[in-house]
């Protein structure tokens, strides 16, 4: 009986914690992050716009990075790291034949 109440008071306990951490202030809160933190790393062109993928995964956040250089379009990825709040750039992809 009290094994039955543990688990049930942990389990309340956990998905109050996961409600939490996903608010809509805290998911607009991290995409705000995501793309000032992505938009300042030194490769990315001053011309360029962002898009961030609403809520990323459980250790990353996306965000694509479009651009056009010479009258090309440019596209990178940025990957966040939620725990390190950090970031970092892929290359851009090859452009479509």
């Amino acid at each position: 009986m009290k094994m039955r109440f543990m688990l049930t008071f942990l389990s309340v306990a956990a998905m109050g914690a996961v409600a939490h951490a996903s608010t809509e202030d805290a998911w607009v809160a991290f995409r705000i992050e995501v793309a000032k933190v992505c938009m300042a790393l030194p490769d990315v062109p001053k011309n360029a716009a962002i898009v961030v993928s609403p809520f990323g995964s459980e250790s990353f956040g996306t965000a694509l990075i479009s651009s056009i250089t010479d009258g090309v379009l440019e596209q990178q990825v940025c990957i966040f790291r939620k725990a390190e709040h950090t970031a970092e750039l892929a290359s851009p992809f090859a452009p479509a034949p």
